[in-house]
């Protein structure tokens, strides 16, 4: 059993021009393996989660503008934000979100 920690899932590679085969593992180096050996006979441990500690939480909040209307700011769960107003709609970016965004890197 071949031992592979990375944080993406290992696949397996054989190259034509040498005629050797590899196990290519996300962000570590390639590890040369015996002809014939299949993922079957690859035990993946996932790393991805040690950096994955610091990923800010989804969430939701309601933001009153300016003018008193209601705006919705998200954060997906890849850390994306948006937000439902028009400045956002043509900037990508916007007052309410840079004021949750604020306050919400002050809790970290």
């Amino acid at each position: 059993m071949i031992q592979v920690k990375s944080i993406l899932p290992p696949a397996i590679f054989r190259s034509h021009a040498s005629n050797k085969t590899f196990v290519v593992a996300g962000n570590h180096p390639w590890i040369e393996v015996p002809e014939g050996t299949t993922l079957a006979d690859v035990q993946w441990t996932d790393e991805g989660e040690k950096y994955q500690k610091n990923k800010p939480k989804p969430g939701k909040w309601d933001v009153e503008g300016s003018t008193g209307k209601r705006y919705t700011v998200k954060r997906d769960e890849s850390g994306i934000w948006s937000c439902n107003c028009v400045g956002f709609g043509f900037r990508s970016q916007c007052k309410h979100l840079a004021q949750i965004a604020e306050k919400e890197s002050k809790k970290i």
